[in-house]
């Protein structure tokens, strides 16, 4: 019988998780510098001082994008050879240059 297990946490570190182990992964990844999720269960505009280790404080972007790629790269080693990773992101519009 197989057993589904969710995990709600951080993905940078699923140490939890065997290598190509894992058939789905949904994820929504914080944005830069936009809302903050962990101050009591809303989004807030502000930062937690409580929660610097989030990627979404995180003041450098450059910081930002390489904490993602911690987490893709963990994606990358939990999901099997077929699994499929779904990214919950925000649409963007474009800016026109006219």
């Amino acid at each position: 019988m197989n057993i589904n297990k969710v995990f709600y946490h951080s993905s940078t570190n699923m140490h939890e998780v065997p290598d190509n182990s894992v058939d789905l992964i949904i994820t929504s990844p914080p944005y830069f510098n936009i809302k903050d999720y962990t101050k009591n269960g809303t989004q807030d505009l502000q930062h937690s001082a409580q929660h610097v280790e989030d990627l979404g404080a995180l003041e450098k972007y450059e910081d930002y994008l390489l904490g993602l790629l911690k987490v893709w790269l963990e994606c990358y080693r939990a999901l099997k050879p077929n699994g499929k990773l779904c990214i919950n992101v925000p649409l963007m519009p474009m800016l026109k240059r006219f």
